[in-house]
């Protein structure tokens, strides 16, 4: 029983990481377009690390700022 304990946690140990990746990954695509001023890719790479981690208050901070910068060209 406590091998599959184990073996359980390493298993869900590596699904976290594999996620914690990922939104690393839309976070840095988010704010690599927010540098180059293509406000529309960084809106919609926040809003998917959004989408992801509802709770992730800098990601919701930088989806503000990239609506923000939209709603100045409009």
């Amino acid at each position: 029983m406590r091998r599959a304990t184990l073996l359980v946690g390493w298993l869900l140990a590596g699904v976290v990481v594999a996620d914690e990746v990922a939104r690393s990954e839309r976070f840095e695509t988010g704010r690599g377009a927010y540098a180059r001023g293509d406000y529309a890719a960084a809106a919609q790479a926040f809003a998917a690390e959004v989408a992801s981690a509802p709770n992730d208050d800098v990601a919701v901070y930088w989806l503000g700022k990239a609506y923000g910068r939209q709603a100045e060209r409009a």
